[in-house]
């Protein structure tokens, strides 16, 4: 389902990865005149340039283009070689220790925690309380952006 314009996801992902115009410009070749156009909504990518773009922002195509999927597609392959490893006890601590050490954005690891939600049945009581505390933390921070 799509949710949002494109657009506003590519401003979203530009803050979220801290990339200024002149930096996406230099990681895709693209210029700026058009990607001025894409952030005010004036024109939408051809497929190549789509790929560019998500490719430099390290997001999903499926959602710069404003569906109803994770940000980032390394969030869900994470989680599927986490929940189908020894380390699946952990997974919870070991999102909090990515996000606690930068390793992922706010907005992937709110992706994960929403992954997470839907396999709560996968995961034990005190590692339920972390992740309903994590996402506590980070809505918070998010709001106040």
């Amino acid at each position: 389902m799509k949710n949002d314009t494109f657009p506003n996801r590519l401003k979203l992902a530009m803050r979220e990865r801290n990339l200024r115009q002149v930096d996406v410009v230099n990681r895709t070749n693209i210029s700026k005149s058009l990607l001025n156009k894409y952030l005010s909504g004036i024109a939408e990518p051809k497929s190549d340039k789509l790929e560019k773009l998500a490719n430099a922002l390290n997001v999903d195509v499926i959602w710069l283009l404003g569906y109803d999927v994770p940000m980032s597609a390394d969030a869900n392959v994470h989680l599927l070689r986490m929940f189908n490893s020894s380390k699946k006890d952990n997974v919870v601590f070991d999102l909090r220790n990515k996000l606690a050490h930068g390793l992922i954005s706010n907005v992937d690891a709110m992706e994960m925690i929403r992954i997470l939600l839907n396999n709560i049945d996968q995961i034990d009581k005190k590692q339920k309380d972390l992740l309903f505390s994590m996402l506590d933390v980070l809505q918070s921070q998010i709001d106040n952006k």
